[in-house]
């Protein structure tokens, strides 16, 4: 059975006063088959732990590498060591202005499955590939390189967030149907690699401008799972109705 996700991705906001207002705010009451998280930046992974129950804190990113002499990384390791549930890997913004391959985001995913925290491998299309026609093959790319060294018995491990790069930060969402035609592809290509049992299990978000607005229409499609929320996490009333409009 599928696991249900809202995640909150807070990219590079709030400090320690926004996170305590955030926190006064928001009331998260569970919901049988729901999982909810937000992702703080890195500075501020240890203060959100110790301040969530039953709020699931994620990393932004990780390193690739497990240890040495590599400044200004963080490992897997170091953050299951703070409690970390989940980290996005394989954004837009990181494969965008920081150069990461679809080998190094497969990397990142090993090595946090070896900690035993949640990866969400980000996929998604710029507007240009959207346009001519090439999501399907960009996406295929990006998570074959992931797929490909996985484990069947992983793959209900991991979580895969669709993110049409055209979609975040521009106020512009995919329709419905649009939406779910990438999500049942990307089901699929799973099935391809796993069988397609093994592929029901895997949790699949959209991302990508989703707001109160859009929620729960996009949730209501057959193989969205959830989502992948970016600028409407930092609102905690935003987040609170995304969050009820999964049901």
């Amino acid at each position: 059975m599928r696991v249900n996700y809202v995640l909150g991705n807070w990219k590079l906001n709030n400090q320690r006063k926004d996170i305590d207002d955030w926190l006064e705010v928001f009331k998260h009451t569970a919901k049988a088959g729901v999982r909810v998280g937000v992702s703080p930046t890195l500075g501020y992974l240890d203060y959100m732990s110790g301040k969530c129950e039953g709020l699931m804190v994620g990393a932004q990113n990780v390193s690739e590498f497990d240890q040495g002499a590599f400044t200004g990384e963080v490992s897997a390791a170091m953050l299951s060591d703070l409690g970390v549930s989940f980290c996005l890997v394989g954004h837009s913004e990181r494969r965008q202005f920081f150069q990461e391959t679809n080998e190094k985001v497969a990397d990142k995913v090993k090595g946090l499955l070896s900690h035993e925290i949640i990866p969400v491998i980000c996929c998604g299309e710029s507007q240009v590939e959207y346009e001519t026609g090439q999501a399907k093959e960009v996406i295929g790319a990006q998570l074959s390189a992931v797929f490909s060294r996985l484990e069947v018995s992983q793959l209900s491990k991991v979580v895969v967030a669709y993110e049409p790069v055209w979609a975040i930060g521009t106020g512009l969402t995919a329709t419905p149907e649009v939406a779910q035609e990438i999500h049942q592809f990307i089901r699929q290509f799973a099935g391809d690699f796993f069988g397609s049992v093994a592929a029901q299990s895997l949790s699949i978000l959209y991302g990508g401008s989703v707001n109160e607005q859009s929620a729960a229409e996009l949730f209501a499609q057959p193989d969205i799972d959830g989502g992948l929320v970016g600028g409407a996490s930092l609102k905690p009333t935003s987040f609170m109705q995304i969050i009820e409009a999964l049901s």
